[in-house]
């Protein structure tokens, strides 16, 4: 492996840079395009049969996908037709044209100014809808500042240190808001119930009952609705699971393959790699950072230790797609199964176990795949000997 592509991979999972492209997987056969370059862009008169999953420093959609639109890079603008769901996460999102399915978007800076037939989440600093955007069912959405001047179907639920409605929801309004403003052209068509230290500033219509709960003082910062909490972390699992596989496929594609063929016996010492690195490779470093000699190779371990944190639950995602999903793409099966994990850490007690088995899996799989792409197993060399002997 080169050092340009580790160092780019790298990069990629720490969350810096995304500069990979995936082109387009068929359903009956995924044909995959990589390119390291710095823009991925689908011209209007292109047409992808099938998923698309797309990443780069720059990402622009205007062509036709017919299929779920998965993307990440920092800046990302669709104003093509998909005909299925999107599932984006960028510094800059802006979608536009059709949407012909629901979307899934995260960025610092989020505008959606097209036609969402079915649902959409969406969360960043800044998240506004535009007057031409239409979104068929229900929004749930998340920011410090959210503006929504365009109509929505179905129910609104959210959470912003300000909220701002000028268009029309056709039922109801939920959420946490500190500020919360309904002005002259803003219509809710249901019930407004919403949790504030204040009242909300209506100058349009309200057609049911307005309730308000009592919060307490924010202190500047947003209190956060424990479903939209939910929502949140499922959603940034299994976005940062995309980007991990994307980044695994790109830079190390054997390894992956090693992980995904392990024996029951492989199994084992992976689990007992992964605990170790878990829990005991923390305080040798700890340890080491006491003496001057040792404190330099203490902090290249603890930051080791932190990536491999950080791609575990990846790892294991993909691990785990490719175990019961083998008919699907790598990345859409991984994806599939962050968020069924991500699920799970709403339950008690559930969520702790799997948490520490998914970290523990994935630091140890990682470890155990670098060790040798396809070292062969020591009853497999004996085996060899035997034969060659008879």
């Amino acid at each position: 492996m080169s050092v340009k592509k580790l160092l780019f991979g790298v990069s990629m999972l720490v969350g810096l840079v995304t500069l990979v492209a995936v082109g387009q997987a068929p359903s009956v056969r995924a044909e995959a395009r990589f390119n390291a370059g710095d823009a991925n862009y689908v011209a209007k008169d292109q047409t992808i049969d099938g998923n698309a999953y797309l990443a780069g420093n720059s990402v622009r959609v205007e062509g036709t996908i017919n299929g779920d639109l998965f993307c990440a890079g920092s800046s990302i603008v669709v104003m093509g037709t998909v005909n299925g769901d999107v599932h984006c996460a960028g510094q800059t999102v802006v979608i536009g044209g059709q949407i012909n399915g629901s979307l899934q978007i995260a960025g610092q800076n989020v505008t959606i100014n097209g036609a969402i037939t079915g649902s959409a989440t969406a969360f960043g600093s800044t998240v506004t809808t535009e007057t031409i955007s239409k979104i068929g069912r229900d929004l749930t959405v998340g920011g410090q500042d959210v503006v929504l001047n365009g109509a929505v179907g179905r129910d609104v639920i959210g959470g912003a240190s300000l909220m701002t409605i000028n268009a029309a929801v056709g039922r109801d309004v939920q959420g946490d808001y500190q500020n919360l403003v309904i002005s002259s052209n803003g219509n809710v068509a249901g019930i407004l119930s919403y949790t504030s230290p204040q009242d909300a500033i209506i100058s349009g219509q309200v057609a049911g009952h307005v309730q308000r709960y009592e919060a307490a003082s924010y202190s500047g910062q947003r209190a956060v609705n424990p479903i939209i909490g939910v929502v949140t972390g499922a959603l940034v699992m299994v976005l940062w699971t995309i980007m991990i596989a994307l980044a695994l496929a790109l830079i190390a594609p054997k390894k992956m393959h090693t992980i995904t063929t392990l024996s029951g016996r492989d199994l084992i010492i992976v689990f007992a790699i992964g605990f170790l690195a878990l829990f005991v490779a923390p305080i040798i470093g700890i340890m080491l950072m006491i003496t001057i000699v040792g404190l330099p190779l203490a902090l290249i371990g603890l930051l080791a230790w932190l990536l491999l944190m950080l791609v575990s639950g990846g790892v294991t995602s993909y691990y785990i797609g490719r175990l019961l999903m083998k008919n699907l793409h790598p990345v859409a099966s991984s994806s599939l199964t962050a968020g069924i994990l991500a699920l799970s850490f709403a339950i008690p007690v559930v969520n702790i176990i799997t948490i520490i088995g998914s970290m523990a899996f994935g630091m140890g799989a990682a470890l155990y795949a670098v060790r040798g792409e396809y070292q062969k197993p020591l009853h497999s060399v004996r085996l060899a000997g035997k034969a060659k002997e008879a």
